[in-house]
């Protein structure tokens, strides 16, 4: 058995994280502001996507079987899967009633995180319920014998110029959702500030053209930041098709947390 593409080692609980915490990981630290006016027009989310009644992908760089498990924010098993010798499986989603256990995420915290901060600002994010509550997960855990590792579907790339660093990251989710919520905008804020006796010119770029329907959705996201003096942040969440997807062990958080203190200028 043999994965490759790995981060960082095994994770506490990632059934506690979805795709919403990388989102609110991005907005908290980053300032996006209240102020409404201009910006570009707020792109058109997908409405005519078909929803997923399952999971269908593939472990890469996987040999031999094994069972995928979705579990819930307690560590219960919901729903699993077996995987072929070439690492590819098929995990029908879970009903109504077990989807509720999955982690339960606040789409209006999303919202507010972009809503309330500082900075000048163009555009704006519109919610049709900031009290909405969905249930989402992107993590499956590979059991191979005694191993167990935690999977992805996403990706994290890097690339350095001479000011700074850019890290991107894009992650799929499955989100079910009682009631159809959209959130839909654009905003562009830019901010400057004296960190460590240095002058930080900030910009953030968030697009939000996320339309849920009731039941099971896929989503996905994609997170984008610039570190150096003059930094630049750029959020995007959309509804899409599903799709086959493929799985690697990824520690998102971890990496995240991570480039974000490190984005913040040295003394």
């Amino acid at each position: 058995m043999r994965l490759e593409h790995r981060f960082l080692e095994r994770e506490e609980n990632p059934m506690k994280h979805s795709v919403w915490t990388l989102v609110t990981l991005a907005l908290l630290p980053l300032a996006l502001s209240a102020c409404g006016g201009g910006g570009t027009s707020a792109p058109a989310p997908k409405t005519d996507f078909t929803q997923p009644s399952s999971v269908e992908g593939t472990v890469q760089g996987f040999s031999g079987g094994g069972t995928l498990q979705l579990n819930d924010s307690d560590e219960k098993t919901v729903a699993s899967a077996s995987a072929d010798s070439s690492g590819n499986f098929k995990l029908f989603l879970p009903s109504k009633a077990a989807s509720t256990n999955l982690t339960a995420n606040s789409l209006g915290l999303a919202f507010l995180g972009v809503a309330n901060s500082d900075g000048t600002c163009t555009g704006s994010i519109s919610s049709s319920d900031v009290a909405a509550k969905i249930y989402a997960f992107d993590t499956l855990v590979l059991i191979q014998g005694k191993t167990k590792l935690n999977l992805r579907s996403g990706s994290i790339q890097s690339s350095k110029d001479s000011d700074g660093e850019r890290k991107e990251y894009t992650l799929t989710s499955w989100v079910y959702s009682d009631t159809p919520y959209s959130l839909v905008g654009n905003r562009t804020c830019t901010s400057s500030s004296v960190e460590a006796g240095k002058t930080v010119v900030t910009t953030r770029l968030t697009q939000m053209a996320t339309y849920l329907k009731s039941g099971w959705n896929t989503v996905t996201a994609r997170v984008s930041i610039k570190s150096g003096s003059s930094r630049r942040a750029e959020i995007e969440v959309r509804s899409v098709d599903t799709s086959k997807s493929v799985w690697q062990e990824i520690d998102f958080y971890s990496v995240f947390e991570s480039t974000v203190q490190s984005s913040k200028p040295q003394p």
